[in-house]
């Protein structure tokens, strides 16, 4: 298609020289008719190749199609392979759905401070272990009511939270354990 596009483009220069030429030499009659001739010349064959070119490109539609059609059946091959690709995709991601949702869950506690072992100050000490209890144990019952069994009640569930705020800081000098909640489901499962 170069080779054709600068024939093209070389056939209109050449056509621009061969008629103002001979425009000159009608209106005036100074350019001699050699000029005329190899003018007409060099026209004749950029014209000739110009129109060999777009005749080689019109006959090769064949191999143009063929090549088009080895484009098409590669996109084809392409597409067929992510196709296969995205199904094994979904497939494995349904399988681990299936497997997550049928899997049995674990039902989690916090500790409590209490628990754990650290100290507190004597204005928490009153009841705020009871209270942490009480807490647990109720967000646990809401879980266990939806299933039908029984909740578990304390004895201090009751307890008032009217405490007065602390005026000092809790003491964190000591060094606590490892607060990991996943290493205590780990061990309990």
């Amino acid at each position: 298609l170069k080779e054709v596009a600068h024939h093209r483009k070389k056939l209109q220069g050449r056509k621009l020289d061969y008629d103002c030429k001979k425009r000159k030499q009608q209106s005036s009659g100074g350019v001699p008719d050699k000029e005329i001739k190899q003018a007409e010349d060099k026209f004749a064959e950029s014209l000739h190749l110009a129109q060999m070119g777009m005749h080689n490109i019109m006959e090769a539609d064949v191999e143009q199609i063929s090549q088009l059609m080895q484009f098409a059946e590669a996109l084809l091959e392409y597409h067929k392979q992510c196709s296969e690709i995205l199904q094994g995709l979904t497939d494995t991601l349904y399988s681990k759905t299936t497997s997550a949702s049928s899997r049995q869950r674990r039902e989690f506690t916090p500790k409590t401070l209490e628990d754990l072992g650290v100290e507190t100050s004597s204005e928490y000490n009153l009841s705020a272990p009871a209270v942490e209890r009480a807490l647990r144990n109720s967000s646990s019952n809401r879980s266990d009511q939806r299933s039908s069994s029984t909740a578990r009640s304390s004895p201090d569930s009751t307890a008032s939270f009217s405490h007065p705020r602390p005026t000092s800081q809790p003491n964190f000098s000591t060094q606590l354990p490892d607060l990991d909640p996943w290493d205590t489901v780990e061990r309990v499962a």
